[in-house]
């Protein structure tokens, strides 16, 4: 846990008087006479004006799903929405999600606010070290002692690296980098981290983004594969539900041809083994082996069903 917020700091920056500073998960809660904020320790300057300005201009274009942020000394200080996170098990809201994350990226193109003065790490950057850090891995297992997922890596490792490494080669080929240049370069906004408890749903059941410490301009059509894939490892890769996810999607902000041929090729970076793997084996903060484990096996025993419902999927985008 970092060190507690100081109460007169946070009293100062927030123009009110602080009632009380209390753990919440890995964070603080500072509770204040009328609002709660959530308190994280965030050195990176520049990200946090970055995202101020970004903030202003989202809301002047009619976008206020997520809640506003303060910087305070080094800590970046989110309002706390009351409500549940949500879980992608369940379907209910699902849709209104992928309707909230097409205005988003909808609201977020052609953004005044210039990029961060550093070198871009796109999409293409991101797979390519996804992939790397994997193939390291999986050459050098035995170093490793958690014998369980060792065995998976050894046998279900290559399998999903190589469907993995082709999708790459194919997306570099169909321009993948190209394209990924352009969104930068035109201030196309991303998320970049949908993982389920990045979103909460309110006391009146309307669903809200949260956490924005990885956005940057970037490939939308990235933030559609990881939601759609983190979803439909929950679902057993279901066809049906992924054509309704992509079009509840395309309902507010259709996709391009190009997009769809991207998001059908990217459906074979089974980026969510690859990514839990990397994490249990590192010891990453966030995984633990109690949760990791059970998912990491639920997603070799799916490999013969994931191979053939993506196989339809994409037969299905590329139409």
């Amino acid at each position: 846990m970092n060190q507690k917020p100081n109460i007169k700091q946070m009293s100062l920056g927030l123009s009110t008087e602080i009632v009380d500073i209390q753990a919440y998960r890995n964070y603080w809660m500072i509770i204040g006479e009328k609002e709660k904020w959530i308190a994280k320790p965030f050195p990176d300057n520049q990200h946090s004006i970055w995202w101020g300005d970004i903030e202003q201009e989202l809301r002047k274009r009619g976008f206020h799903s997520f809640p506003k942020t303060k910087q305070i000394g080094t800590w970046l200080l989110s309002l706390f929405i009351e409500g549940t996170t949500i879980s992608y098990k369940e379907k209910t809201h699902l849709f209104a999600l992928m309707q909230l994350l097409a205005q988003f990226h909808q609201k977020g193109q052609y953004l005044e606010t210039p990029p961060i003065k550093q070198v871009a790490y796109l999409l293409s950057d991101r797979l390519y070290d996804r992939l790397d850090h994997f193939y390291h891995l999986l050459v050098r297992p035995k170093r490793i002692n958690a014998s369980r997922v060792v065995q998976l890596l050894h046998y279900m490792g290559p399998r999903f690296y190589h469907h993995a490494y082709e999708s790459y080669l194919k997306l570099c080929r169909n321009g993948l980098i190209t394209y990924g240049e352009a969104s930068s370069r035109h201030h196309m906004l991303c998320h970049r981290d949908l993982a389920s408890h990045n979103w909460v749903l309110d006391k009146r059941e309307n669903p809200w983004m949260i956490d924005f410490e990885t956005a940057s301009y970037d490939l939308q059509i990235g933030d559609v594969w990881q939601i759609c894939s983190r979803i439909l490892c929950e679902h057993q890769w279901d066809v049906s539900l992924c054509k309704q996810l992509i079009q509840s999607y395309e309902v507010v902000k259709p996709l391009a041809s190009w997009e769809k041929q991207i998001l059908a090729t990217l459906f074979l970076f089974h980026n969510e083994f690859l990514r839990e793997t990397i994490g249990i084996l590192e010891k990453k903060s966030g995984y633990k082996e109690e949760q990791t484990i059970p998912y990491l096996e639920k997603m070799a025993f799916d490999y013969p069903i994931w191979l053939q419902r993506v196989g339809q999927i994409r037969i299905w985008l590329n139409k």
